[in-house]
């Protein structure tokens, strides 16, 4: 179907009314122009292939979440660091670790946008009072915009797992 759109004040500025065919549909759309020249421009270039398209609905469309893990850090180390990449259809309302050192108290931290949907968290280490032997579980989460607060979790399941080494035991090998 063509809709066409208008100028009331002839200002550049165009309007129209779609009728919407059902609730949780897809609209696939694309703009054509023809000049007094019999020119025709088109929004998208190849818009029959590859039309504009949004979800009239409800969005259900979870964020999607990727980690750097890091197999093992020192006992002596500064800074435990939360990498992430968070991406949603509508975007990200935050993104947290949740972590525990062994079987202790599980806590959270909340990881801070960068550039390019990246997500970091530099979690102190001195008061987790590592030893060698300890392990870091942990898991990221990362909440969507929506109204539902999509949620997705990485891993899916359980928690990622990072060894504390002991100096001395790298000195021994």
């Amino acid at each position: 179907n063509r809709t066409y759109m208008t100028s009331f004040n002839s200002d550049n500025n165009f309007k129209t009314t779609l009728l919407i065919p059902s609730y949780n549909s897809e609209l696939k759309y694309y703009f054509f122009v023809e000049d007094k020249f019999q020119r025709l421009y088109k929004s998208p270039s190849v818009a029959e292939l590859y039309p504009y398209k949004v979800t009239i609905g409800i969005d259900t469309v979870k964020p999607i979440l990727s980690l750097s893990l890091v197999d093992y850090y020192f006992e002596k180390v500064d800074s435990i660091h939360f990498n992430a990449t968070a991406s949603d259809n509508i975007g990200i309302e935050k993104v947290y670790a949740e972590y525990r050192v062994n079987d202790a108290t599980t806590k959270y931290v909340e990881l801070i946008s960068g550039n390019n949907d990246v997500y970091r968290a530099d979690l102190s280490a001195k008061p987790l009072s590592l030893k060698g032997g300890d392990t870091i579980h942990y898991r990221i989460i990362a909440v969507d915009k929506s109204s539902r607060h999509n949620t997705s979790y990485f891993p899916a399941t359980g928690y990622a797992s990072t060894g504390i080494e002991a100096i001395g035991s790298t000195l021994e090998r």
